[in-house]
């Protein structure tokens, strides 16, 4: 704990945001005292550490008020409901290497109250490819390593272009609601989106939403007010 303490100390200093610190890597379920005795023994030292973790199981519930911020997936649960419970204790949600993406970095972000996103499964650069016995899992890296600093020709997987449209999607959600506070037609077109995507990640599984044709409705609006 008095070394957490002291690297706070340190970072804020010089000018650096607090960090989080993560306790806990995808536990299994029975490890709360564990894991509680590590968060008594940082907070003691560092009332004000920011504790995280991130968790991909169901039964693992039983953790959540031991965190500051948490990281989840679909594994978890994701949902609006969940997540409300969660800030009740709180806790503040994030979403971490979803299966969409895109929905992940916007639509989906947005609606069922996540903070943010983070994804760091991308493709392999650590195994062969073709030997599906090399490497512990299928995928590592957003940008693969190369021996030379800039590419002649950029390559990347495809998963950061749909994050890339994700946050875009973001954007434009933020915006609308930015504009829904003063004005009836905004905020009807927010509500509309809202309605349209699933408040829950097993539901969004089941009947995604089109995506592009959603934000086209924001950027319809734009064009609307802004006379082009």
């Amino acid at each position: 704990g008095r070394y957490v303490a002291g690297a706070q100390q340190a970072l804020a200093g010089a000018g650096v945001p607090t960090p989080l610190w993560s306790i806990a890597d995808e536990p299994m379920p029975g490890t709360a005292a564990d894991l509680k005795r590590v968060r008594d023994a940082i907070k003691i030292s560092a009332p004000d550490a920011n504790i995280s973790g991130h968790l991909n199981d169901a039964k693992v519930k039983d953790l959540v008020p031991l965190f500051d911020t948490l990281l989840v997936n679909n594994g978890f649960g994701v949902g609006a409901s969940l997540f409300g419970q969660m800030r009740a204790q709180n806790v503040v949600p994030w979403l971490y290497n979803m299966p969409d993406h895109r929905a992940a970095s916007g639509f989906l972000q947005w609606r069922v109250g996540a903070s943010g996103y983070i994804q760091w499964h991308a493709r392999a650069i650590t195994a062969d490819p073709r030997d599906p016995t090399d490497g512990r899992e299928t995928d590592f890296a957003v940008l693969p390593l190369t021996p030379n600093r800039c590419q002649s020709v950029p390559t990347v997987d495809a998963t950061l272009l749909d994050m890339t449209d994700g946050i875009a999607d973001l954007r434009w959600l933020l915006w609308l609601e930015a504009r829904a506070a003063g004005d009836a037609k905004a905020k009807s077109l927010r509500d509309a989106l809202f309605a349209a995507v699933p408040a829950d990640w097993a539901a969004y599984a089941k009947a995604p939403p089109a995506l592009p044709a959603l934000r086209g409705r924001i950027e319809d609006y734009a064009r609307s007010v802004s006379g082009g």
